[in-house]
């Protein structure tokens, strides 16, 4: 909570308050809001500090882990990742692990500045516990995410307390029966030339066909002109 709060204080003392305040009123009434881009995000995201602790999770981690998210946050994340994978999590915590050759003297309040932000990008694979039934234990999360100052915090010491900022995302691209169902998914069963055979009652009701209508409709009749070179070249 402290960091959000100082960050959105930097923000109004940088200028911008006035406009950001009209900007966010235009909105206060849209559907955009952060819950539905958690329902959007296929994983989660994740506040790491250097020294391994989970500063923050969001409450859609429940859903790919089976942790709630009261459980995790400010706990050490060596005890949920596995064994042979904490060593690697170490090192990517560490903002001067993968500095390249060239920039290996490089001081921590250089490397902060915007034109060096990207050497403390991550992007690596870490297995996580999970406690969910359609696992063997441990869960592979794709994590990608920036290396970042975590304002707010009362500590005194020479360097600035830092925290990996990362989207978890389940490594791999997810089965049919992992993804779960929004209300703008449906199912349809077609035949080898693409021909519909089947549409589920969702489908319909999006759409806006009939089973009248769909039972003289090909399946590239379902697609927009511009999309059907594309469609064609995944169909072959």
């Amino acid at each position: 909570k402290s960091y959000f709060q100082v960050v959105m204080h930097k923000d109004k003392d940088d200028g911008g308050g006035l406009h950001r305040s009209r900007d966010l009123t235009a909105f206060d009434h849209t559907p955009l809001d952060g819950e539905m881009f958690l329902q959007a995000l296929n994983g989660f995201l994740m506040i790491l500090t250097c020294e391994g602790e989970v500063f923050f999770a969001t409450h859609s981690i429940e859903g790919y882990l089976g942790f709630h998210q009261s459980d995790i946050v400010h706990q050490s994340v060596y005890e949920l990742v596995h064994s042979e994978d904490r060593e690697e999590l170490q090192r990517q915590l560490m903002w001067n692990s993968y500095l390249p050759p060239e920039s290996a003297n490089i001081g921590l309040q250089d490397v902060l500045l915007p034109e060096n932000c990207h050497l403390l990008e991550r992007s690596f694979t870490v297995r996580f516990r999970c406690l969910l039934d359609n696992t063997s234990g441990f869960l592979r999360l794709d994590i990608r995410g920036r290396v970042k100052v975590l304002h707010g915090q009362n500590r005194k010491s020479e360097e600035p307390p830092l925290a990996l900022f990362a989207i978890c995302t389940p490594f791999g691209p997810p089965s049919l029966l992992e993804i779960p169902q929004k209300e703008v998914m449906f199912k349809s069963k077609h035949k080898l030339d693409l021909a519909l055979v089947s549409m589920d009652p969702r489908g319909k009701m999006l759409l806006g066909y009939s089973d009248s209508e769909l039972a003289n409709m090909g399946g590239y009749d379902l697609v927009h002109y511009d999309d059907l070179a594309y469609v064609a070249s995944a169909h072959q």
